[in-house]
């Protein structure tokens, strides 16, 4: 018989609190909900431009109770759901686990806990098999989630067409993206490149050979086609995904939209041509990526002069990292950082000065105690030392500390650092019979680079346990920004981005108007990289404690 009741559910999310913010989620959603309740469905929409008191708001355990509650809706209803159509739909970031399960990011979703703060796609499948509904279909526009391909079904006799269509069973899934792309917004239309073309679909573009209705092959193949021809209009890489369940898998999604005028295709913003090829957003640009780009930005001086220590084979050295602001800090300490043999084994000891037991107390022993904790060792020198040792035995190990210009008001402090926990370590490490071959003891002191003289500076800047002052990063220049730009890491990000005419004319003329304040700096890249929130959105990914 015919579908009896269609119901969807609608997720969208722009805004995160571990990932980099997205522009037309919200917008994808909410046009989406519009298009389908004038199509007779009962929808049930979760975003967030609610309330983040609203039940509504996508955090992972409101998603999780509204889906529940929604599918038990549709189990109670008549026939236990047999003849109703269930639509499930999210607009969000996708990520995939260390096992390579594809999830969907929430509003709340950290990175550490993936598995249980991300919704997998085998969870949503199974809660919409209990719901009973003979009728499903997962739309994604997220990324990294795409499974198997999907065929087309050519047309047949209207009626019988029809007749079989009513009878539809089954379980479909379309995805924005395969396994290994992003899902791509884009300003020109002011929606999630995928979503467009679903709701253009739904609106009776997809319907071909009109028969007054859309299915879900019609849908499949309409966003196939024009997703295709895209993606080669602009040089982006993201290729639809589809799987379908059933012998009659291809049931109707939306009925009689010739004669229903709230039924209305969603248009292109006017615009020029090369306009629209600007603005094109990865709904999976992750900011790590982003990061990865950045410490490839060549700041020869700061590199040249770290390199003569950790890459020789001494197997100690100290340093002090100048920048004015504590963000550029932790981004030149965790570049520096990421020059280290080993780097990926290494244990690391991140120490906030001005937040710090031992700079509020004014007690050198608050950071034997510190250490002692994350070491789980004795809080005295000795077993701390030791503890130490044994680790560089088998890994690098790297102490940075930040507001070192704070503790020269306490010179008794800072010699402390160095005298007694430095030093001795240098020597206990010096004294093991066998080196390890990967490991190293790096010391970061990070501090503004105009600073006043201080116990840093006493001693030979050759000498492994005295720190050795970096060249301060005053400005990034010019030739630095268009030596990045051109490097294949960021070249190859930014052409999935813009054009590569665009990314050509923004170095050859552009940046000649940028800043060369290295904040400023860094925040004009992030806006080409399309981060709402600038340095805000990935500073957490070059913090050491991060």
């Amino acid at each position: 018989m015919p579908i009896r009741k269609r119901w969807a559910f609608l997720v969208g999310i722009n805004r995160y609190t571990a990932y980099s913010s997205l522009s037309y989620c919200v917008d994808d959603i909410l046009a989406l909900a519009k298009l389908l309740e004038a199509a007779g469905y009962v929808t049930v929409c979760l975003h967030d431009r609610l309330d983040a008191e609203n039940r509504r708001f996508p955090t992972v355990d409101n998603i999780r109770e509204e889906f529940k509650s929604l599918c038990k809706a549709i189990k109670d209803g008549e026939n236990q759901g047999q003849d109703d159509l269930l639509l499930v739909y999210f607009a969000c970031h996708g990520t995939r686990t260390s096992d390579g399960q594809p999830r969907l990011v929430s509003k709340d979703t950290r990175k550490n806990l993936l598995e249980d703060r991300a919704i997998s796609i085998t969870e949503i499948e199974a809660g919409m098999e209990m719901s009973g509904a003979g009728c499903r279909i997962l739309m994604l526009d997220a990324c990294h989630i795409g499974l198997g391909k999907t065929n087309t079904r050519a047309p047949e006799d209207p009626e019988l067409l029809r007749k079989i269509h009513d009878l539809a069973k089954g379980y479909a899934l379309l995805a924005a993206s395969t396994d290994q792309q992003d899902a791509h917004e884009w300003d020109g239309v002011k929606h999630g490149i995928f979503s467009f073309y679903v709701l253009s679909g739904l609106s009776g573009e997809a319907d071909l050979h009109g028969k007054n209705y859309v299915t879900v092959n019609d849908l499949s193949g309409y966003i196939l086609s024009n997703l295709q021809d895209w993606r080669v209009r602009q040089g982006v890489d993201q290729v639809p995904q589809g799987r379908v369940e059933g012998n009659l898998g291809d049931f109707i999604l939306v009925d009689g939209y010739q004669n229903n005028p709230s039924l209305i295709t969603p248009e292109i913003v006017p615009t020029d041509n090369s306009a629209l090829a600007q603005g094109i957003q990865s709904r999976g640009r992750s900011p790590s990526q982003i990061v990865e780009c950045l410490w490839s930005l060549n700041c020869k001086s700061q590199c040249d002069e770290f390199g003569t220590g950790p890459v020789r084979p001494r197997r100690a050295a100290a340093f002090v990292v100048q920048a004015k602001d504590t963000r550029i800090q932790q981004w030149l300490v965790k570049r520096l950082v990421n020059q280290i043999p080993n780097v990926a084994n290494a244990k690391v000891f991140p120490i906030v000065v001005p937040s710090h037991p031992m700079w509020k107390r004014r007690n050198f022993d608050e950071l034997w105690l510190d250490l002692s904790r994350k070491l789980e060792c004795p809080a005295d020198p000795t077993s701390v030392i030791d503890a130490l040792v044994q680790i560089y035995r088998t890994k690098p190990i790297i102490i940075a500390m930040y507001g070192w210009t704070e503790m020269a008001r306490s010179q008794t402090l800072q010699q402390d650092v160095l005298t007694k926990l430095w030093q001795p370590l240098v020597k206990a490490i010096g004294a093991l019979e066998e080196q390890p071959v990967r490991s190293r003891a790096i010391l970061l002191l990070a501090e503004g680079h105009d600073s006043a003289a201080s116990a840093s500076q006493v001693g030979s800047p050759d000498d492994a346990d005295i720190p050795k002052r970096l060249a301060p990063l005053t400005e990034i220049t010019y030739e630095h920004l268009a030596d990045w730009m051109e490097s294949d890491a960021v070249f190859s990000v930014l052409s999935q981005l813009m054009p590569q005419e665009q990314v050509e004319l923004l170095i050859r003329e552009e940046i000649q108007e940028w800043s060369t304040d290295p904040v400023q700096a860094i925040e004009q890249i992030c806006y080409i990289f399309n981060l709402d929130n600038g340095i805000a959105d990935i500073e957490a990914e070059w913090r050491l404690a991060g």
